[in-house]
């Protein structure tokens, strides 16, 4: 595919999607990641989509493969048999990130103490973890009056780790709501844009 089509990114994607389609691995653009649960079946794995890539006509470039790996650096992203985690070079990056210093930006001890907990969450690892559908998942929601967001957890006895974070601004329609208005929207919202752990289930108990 030529480079510099306006539409080419999003063809490509398309034809990776199809690609993936009932094989172990998902792709985004031209990177293709193949998870399996032991090396036995990574082996069976890589083999079927060997297979369909040839089918495509689609050729991988060796030097930029890496097989059986424990770890890998995948958009910006270092995902792990723990979970998601920061990329150590970005962990670093923020933690560098300097408090405010001008008086536009000053801060009292309270909110420098906030600071500094925000960055160190930023920085803690696993980040996410990685969906267990054997449990059930706890979804969380709160709205404000200028936004909601959304957590995906899974719940268990003593914990409860999450699996995907989300939000967004209201627009100018939806800030004149009401606070149960804007909390209703806030959890259908969020359980629209995790449907992809939900629809998995065929018990409704599960979320």
């Amino acid at each position: 595919m030529p480079f510099g089509l306006r539409n080419a990114p999003a063809t490509f994607q398309r034809l990776m999607d199809m690609f993936c389609r009932n094989l172990p691995a998902m792709a985004y653009l031209d990177d293709i990641s193949v998870l399996s649960p032991t090396f036995d079946q990574h082996l069976l794995d890589l083999k079927s989509v060997f297979l369909k890539l040839k089918d495509y006509k689609l050729l991988g470039n060796r030097s930029k493969c890496y097989f059986a790996c424990s770890c890998v650096k995948h958009l910006g992203l270092w995902i792990t048999s723990r979970g998601i985690e920061v990329y150590p070079d970005n962990a670093s990056t923020i933690q560098k990130i300097s408090p405010p210093r001008n008086v536009k930006q000053a801060c009292t001890e309270s909110e420098q103490n906030t600071f500094t907990t925000l960055k160190n969450c930023l920085v803690s690892t696993p980040i996410l973890s990685h969906a267990d559908f054997t449990k059930p998942f706890v979804l969380r929601t709160d709205a404000s009056n200028y936004a909601f967001g959304a957590v995906l957890l899974q719940g268990s006895d003593m914990e409860e780790p999450p699996i995907e974070y989300a939000s967004r601004l209201l627009n100018s329609a939806e800030r004149n709501y009401s606070t149960t208005e804007r909390e209703t929207l806030a959890v259908a919202w969020a359980l629209n844009k995790f449907r992809g752990y939900y629809r998995r289930f065929e018990n409704r108990h599960s979320i």
